[in-house]
């Protein structure tokens, strides 16, 4: 849900606000250095979360500026997150609920939010599927993550295909902390829950499944016809 600028693109927003003291350090096997920076804010910033990086790499990975061929580089970052003061905002909705058959024969079902608040959300998300007949699958809520202002994100969890089939429909919750005076991953037992289902869809069943639902129709259309013919 974050990355870094490439060295070559223009620096913008906090990139620019970021002055380093130094660009370069030339460092001997087995030692370190500390780089001073600074962070100028300008006055016109508007009020919660700004992102941005400070990277490094070494000097020797980067690209030839002659000949041909590929040249990969690679680099450390830090992710940098300023939260400028004022009316800090923490909305989050669930937009859509994606649900796909996989090639197995098994099922994602993948609650889709949006960030529409002002700063970063620690969320954690469950999902559960319910038939029609009221059949339940154990409830799925492992899945924590980070989602940023202004963000859209899914998170596929699989549920297994029931053996019969049928036709279910996916429940699925995500929490946050809405308290805006809370920091990420502070005081997480105040959270806001949102909620939402899907409509109902057809679960393929097992071929095994398939194969007894054959039969049992073939007995019920065979049965009156050979009574027919008997009493004929």
């Amino acid at each position: 849900s974050f990355s870094c600028k490439q060295n070559t693109e223009k620096q913008t927003k906090v990139g620019t606000w970021i002055s380093l003291e130094k660009k370069s350090v030339e460092l001997a096997a087995g030692t370190n250095e500390i780089v001073k920076f600074a962070i100028t804010v300008p006055k016109d910033a508007g009020p919660g979360e700004h992102g941005g990086c400070i990277t490094a790499q070494d000097t020797k990975s980067y690209g030839a500026k002659k000949g041909s061929g590929v040249l990969l580089g690679f680099r450390s970052a830090v992710r940098v997150a300023i939260t400028v003061p004022g009316k800090i905002v923490k909305e989050l909705s669930i937009v859509r609920i994606e649900t796909k058959r996989l090639a197995g024969g098994n099922y994602s079902v993948s609650p889709v939010a949006k960030n529409s608040g002002n700063v970063s959300l620690d969320v954690q998300t469950r999902a559960q599927l319910v038939s029609k007949l009221g059949q339940q699958t154990p409830i799925k809520d492992d899945a924590k993550y980070p989602i940023m202002p202004g963000a859209t994100m899914g998170w596929p969890y699989v549920f297994e295909r029931p053996f019969w089939g049928g036709f279910y429909r996916a429940r699925v919750s995500i929490s946050y902390n809405a308290n805006p005076a809370d920091g990420l991953g502070e005081n997480m037992g105040a959270v806001k829950k949102v909620r939402a289902e899907s409509g109902y869809f057809f679960m393929i069943p097992a071929p095994q499944a398939m194969a007894v639902y054959a039969a049992a129709v073939l007995l019920l259309v065979g049965l009156p016809l050979w009574r027919l013919r008997k009493r004929r």
